[in-house]
């Protein structure tokens, strides 16, 4: 990517019977922070895997294998409320230039304190991840 993707996004829940997406809201938000993306249309070609969740704006979030033994995640649902402000802050020291990460400061300013509204989320793929594929 030519710019750094940072912010919360909305994610759809594409595969509802994925035991890591066990419990999962239809529609959900996770953090990310990255310059990689990948292509659904390739993933959609090896039969190992499914895409499990995905978002207009940051792409495809989640993917498992069918066996279980393998769980992908382009996202960072494991950040505290204040991870993607440490960054943007971090990058600007840089001089990196970086933009506000979206939909994380209620007024998309960088001196508020910024809410993990992504925690229930994150619980349960977590939860899942050692419930459905650790101790099994």
């Amino acid at each position: 990517m030519k710019e750094k993707l940072s912010g919360v996004f909305q994610h759809l829940l594409v595969q509802k019977t994925s035991p890591i997406a066990h419990q999962f809201e239809a529609v959900f938000r996770a953090p990310h922070s990255r310059y990689t993306e990948l292509n659904p249309c390739e993933l959609e070609s090896v039969s190992e895997i499914e895409i499990v969740a995905l978002s207009e704006k940051a792409g495809v979030y989640l993917i498992s294998s069918h066996d279980r033994k393998k769980v992908f995640a382009t996202g960072h649902s494991e950040y505290d409320a204040g991870t993607l402000k440490d960054e943007y802050f971090r990058d600007l020291k840089k001089g990196i230039n970086p933009a506000v990460p979206e939909n994380y400061f209620s007024t998309n300013n960088p001196d508020e304190a910024p809410k993990a509204v992504w925690r229930k989320h994150s619980r349960q793929l977590f939860s899942n991840w050692l419930q459905f594929y650790v101790n099994r």
